[in-house]
């Protein structure tokens, strides 16, 4: 017979995940996930003006996660796709993932999409 497990998600604010502070809620991240998709185009506009995914969507996600970790990565892998031909026409993808590997160890992937049918999804997990 299974034993049930109860599981405590609490949702909080990026400011509280780390830091030095003991009201900290994470001491030392060993892995995190960073998740940002877009509505069906929903800026379809902004396409033509933007200056690309990385610049206007992942460069936040990274931020972040440097953040919480407290150092840069030591290394960096992405891997992207253009699946809508509108977006693919502008130069740019629509669908990117990127792992990243800490000096201490801390693994983390950011999954960005410009084209989430079941609407906006922004979180980070850690």
């Amino acid at each position: 017979m299974m034993k049930k497990r109860h599981v405590h998600i609490q949702r909080v604010g990026v400011s509280s995940l780390c830091g030095s502070s003991s009201s900290s809620l994470v001491a030392h991240p060993l892995c995190e996930q960073s998740r940002f998709h877009d509505p069906p185009l929903r800026r379809t506009i902004l396409f033509v003006f933007a200056a690309g995914i990385f610049h206007d969507c992942a460069v936040h996600d990274i931020d972040t996660i440097c953040w919480v970790v407290g150092d840069f990565p030591t290394s960096v892998y992405a891997i992207a796709h253009a699946h809508i031909d509108m977006i693919r026409s502008c130069n740019d993808v629509d669908t990117v993932i990127i792992s990243m590997k800490f000096r201490d160890g801390t693994l983390a992937t950011i999954d960005l999409s410009r084209f989430a049918a079941y609407g906006y999804d922004q979180r980070v997990e850690v």
